[in-house]
C-alpha cells in the first residue's frame, strides 16, 4: 500500500500534466502540484495527525472543472480532493471520505450520470463501492462488492457486456479478476486467478484505459522496492475463461532514481484522462526515498 511510504522524508506528492490538443504540443509548468507540505493539519477526518504523504491520484472532469481524488494521511489514509480549472494549476480542497480503516487508491468513475468510488479498504477485508450523494463531497457506502476479500488497488472497467474488477491479492502475489453483468454484482472470480503473478507486474498502477480499441493496464514494479516504476500492458484476451496481456512499454513511467531531494525518485501510479482527440491529462505520484540501482 502507498501508506508504506509514509516514513520517507518528504512522502508522496502528486503531479499533473496536460498535452495540448492543437498540433500535439504541450506546455511546461511546475511540479509537484500537490504536496503533503501544503495540506493543513487537522483535516484528515478519522486519521489523527498531519498528512505525511499524498498518493494514488484519480481524475474526473465534471461541472466545468477537473477533480483529483487521492490518498492522504500518515500511517492510515483518508481520501482527499483537489480542484483545477485547467488541469495544470491545482488547489487542495478537503478530505471527502474517511473511515476507521486505511483508505487509499480512490478509483472514481461515472456511470449513468452518477459518480462512484472504489477506494482500497484492504484492512476491512472488503472491496467497497461508494456513491456520491453530492459530488464531489458527500459519499455513502453503496455496496460491498467483495466481502471477505483482502484485496488491494482495485480497478474497475466495463468491457464487452461485463463489469470487471482487477485486484491485487497479497496472499497469492497476483492479479485476480472478478466479473459481473451488473455494477453491484454479484461478482464471480475468474477461473484462471491469479491471471498475472509476481511482483514485477501483478499489482495495478492506476485505472485501465481504452486506447485504439483495446484495453490497457498499468502495473507497478515491486521486485526490489515498492512501486519502483510503471509498465503498460495491452490486454489481448479477456473472457470469463481466459486472460492474456502483452507488455507494450517497459518502462512506461520511471522516476529519477534519486534517493533524496527529488519528488519523483520513484513513481508507482498514473491516471490518464482523455480531454480531446489528441489531448490527455496524466496525474502521477512520486516519492524521493528510493534505493538506487
Amino acid at each position: 500500500m502507498a501508506g508504506r511510504l509514509a516514513s520517507t522524508a518528504d512522502g508522496h506528492r502528486l503531479n499533473s500534466t496536460i498535452q495540448a490538443a492543437a498540433e500535439g504540443g504541450g506546455r511546461d509548468f511546475s511540479n509537484p502540484v500537490i504536496s503533503h507540505e501544503n495540506i493543513p493539519e487537522g483535516v484528515l477526518g478519522h486519521v489523527k495527525g498531519r498528512a505525511m504523504l499524498c498518493a494514488d491520484p484519480f481524475l474526473v472532469a465534471a461541472n466545468d472543472q477537473f477533480h483529483m481524488f487521492f490518498e492522504m494521511g500518515n500511517q492510515k489514509g483518508a481520501i482527499g480532493h483537489a480542484v483545477s480549472a485547467d488541469g495544470l494549476d491545482w488547489r487542495f480542497d478537503q478530505v471527502v471520505l474517511s473511515c476507521d480503516v486505511h483508505m487509499s487508491y480512490p478509483h472514481v468513475f461515472e456511470h449513468e450520470g452518477e459518480f462512484y468510488m472504489i477506494p482500497e479498504t484492504v484492512n476491512a477485508n472488503q472491496v467497497r463501492l461508494y456513491r456520491a450523494r453530492n459530488f464531489p463531497y458527500d459519499w455513502e457506502l453503496d455496496t460491498v462488492l467483495l466481502p471477505n476479500q483482502p484485496l488491494a488497488d482495485t480497478s474497475i472497467v466495463y468491457w464487452e457486456g461485463q463489469w470487471w474488477l482487477f485486484s491485487y491479492d497479497h496472499r497469492k502475489n497476483g492479479l485476480c479478476l472478478f466479473h459481473s453483468e451488473n455494477l453491484r454484482g454479484p461478482y464471480t472470480p475468474h477461473s484462471g486467478n491469479p491471471v498475472v503473478a509476481g511482483a514485477a507486474t501483478a499489482r495495478n498502477a492506476g485505472r485501465l484505459i481504452v486506447h485504439e480499441g483495446a484495453l490497457h493496464r498499468f502495473s507497478q514494479d515491486c521486485v526490489t522496492i515498492y512501486g519502483k516504476m510503471i509498465r503498460c500492458h495491452r490486454v489481448t484476451v479477456l473472457t470469463i475463461q481466459d486472460y492474456a496481456e502483452e507488455t507494450i512499454r517497459d518502462p512506461f513511467l520511471r522516476g529519477s532514481g534519486r534517493r533524496y531531494g527529488a519528488w519523483n525518485g520513484k513513481m508507482h501510479h498514473i491516471d490518464l484522462l482523455q480531454v480531446g482527440e489528441n489531448a490527455w491529462i496524466a496525474a502521477v505520484d512520486g516519492a524521493d526515498a528510493v534505493v538506487p540501482d
